[in-house]
């Protein structure tokens, strides 16, 4: 079976995807100290923390208590253009048996664009919400700054690949879904590797393959494995390129701009491997 979302307004996954340029507690950002003494209860909520002026979400789900002083890894699930964070919760499949923080940040609305959705400009508002969001995880949990990932589905997948690029360091692997980017190829930070599986379907109409080819060369090239040759992986269809802390894994099936099933399961393990 095969799930579209992100979908609804193509002109709001263009205009924010390809331009270059339950409430729970509150937090200020850079307001909390980070730390590893909390032991974080399991469940699920939706935290709010404030960037500059503006009051944003994201949903936090444990699905098993966090032992204090352990550090934990993170995994992000970045929603598609006019979609929220608890819809790409029960989608994605990310959540599982392995201990992690699984975050599902909240895009905002964009009058200009008609919808809800993430842009990409490194000097935009949700670069500083990302900042805001991890420093308020990391007062509250003992969180592995060396082992946080992010997955995105279509404007999300967009948005990953911004992050990889503008905020060097911040990630350790991505994966991006019926996406593309960075729109770019003078990412900073030098030559710095970045792990990453690339989701796309030859028939998708909304975010051609060629966005999703264009990740894929960038982060080869970027990672120095640009001649490498490919080695089917599991899942089929996906194929591997070179190896170490910084593969690139490519998936391209016969469907369209969907999400499909075996892909929550597939992009976890890919992290966890890392």
């Amino acid at each position: 079976m095969l799930r579209r979302y992100g979908i609804p307004v193509l002109c709001l996954a263009l205009l924010l995807g390809f331009i270059a340029f339950s409430s729970g507690a509150e937090a200020r950002s850079g307001s909390t100290t980070p730390g590893c003494a909390g032991i974080g209860a399991a469940g699920t909520s939706t935290r709010t923390i404030v960037v500059g002026s503006a009051r944003r979400t994201y949903l936090l789900v444990v699905p098993r208590a966090v032992p204090a002083g352990s550090p934990t890894p993170v995994i992000m699930g970045l929603h598609g253009g006019s979609d929220t964070a608890q819809n790409a919760y029960r989608y994605m499949g990310l959540v599982g048996s392995r201990t992690a923080l699984y975050v599902f940040p909240q895009a905002p609305y964009w009058p200009e664009a008609g919808g809800v959705g993430w842009n990409v400009d490194p000097n935009g508002v949700d670069f500083p919400y990302f900042d805001a969001l991890l420093a308020d995880l990391g007062g509250k949990y003992c969180v592995d700054s060396r082992r946080v990932f992010a997955v995105g589905m279509s404007n999300g997948g967009f948005m990953v690949n911004a992050l990889a690029c503008y905020r060097p360091g911040m990630l350790r692997g991505i994966a991006s879904v019926a996406g593309g980017g960075p729109q770019t190829s003078r990412c900073p930070g030098g030559t710095s590797p970045t792990a990453a599986m690339l989701v796309h379907g030859s028939a998708d109409r909304t975010v051609p393959l060629r966005s999703g080819q264009w990740s894929r060369e960038y982060w080869l090239w970027r990672n120095g494995d640009a001649a490498t040759s490919a080695r089917p992986v599991t899942p089929s269809p996906c194929v591997a390129y070179g190896g170490g802390s910084a593969p690139v894994v490519w998936c391209q099936h016969q469907g369209a701009h969907v999400w499909p099933d075996w892909t929550g399961p597939a992009v976890t393990g890919f992290f966890f491997g890392l």
